[in-house]
C-alpha cells in the first residue's frame, strides 16, 4: 500500500489527497467500517470506489488491506 498523502484529523485521515472519514456502520455495531468509510478506503488505494472492479485476486487482498487498517484506525479513536 503506497501512501503519498497521509494526515489524520479527529474524525478523517487524509490518504492520497481523499479524505476517508472514520466513521463505524452504526451506534450499535461498531465492528465495521461505514459504506462511506469503505468507499473512500478503496478510492484512495484502488482509484475505485467498488472494490468487484479489482482483479480478482486483489480483492481478497484489499478486504484484508482494508480489515487492518480499520482495526488499527478503531484501536487509535478509542
Amino acid at each position: 500500500m503506497s501512501l503519498t498523502l497521509a494526515s489524520r484529523t479527529c474524525s478523517s485521515v487524509t490518504i492520497n489527497h481523499i479524505s476517508i472519514p472514520i466513521k463505524p456502520l452504526s451506534v450499535e455495531d461498531k465492528f465495521l467500517p461505514s459504506p462511506e468509510t469503505r468507499y473512500a478506503w478503496y478510492l484512495a488505494h484502488y482509484g475505485t470506489s467498488n472494490p468487484l472492479e479489482l482483479d480478482s485476486d486483489l480483492i481478497i487482498t484489499s478486504i484484508e488491506q482494508l480489515a487492518l487498517w480499520w482495526v488499527m484506525m478503531k484501536s487509535e479513536v478509542n
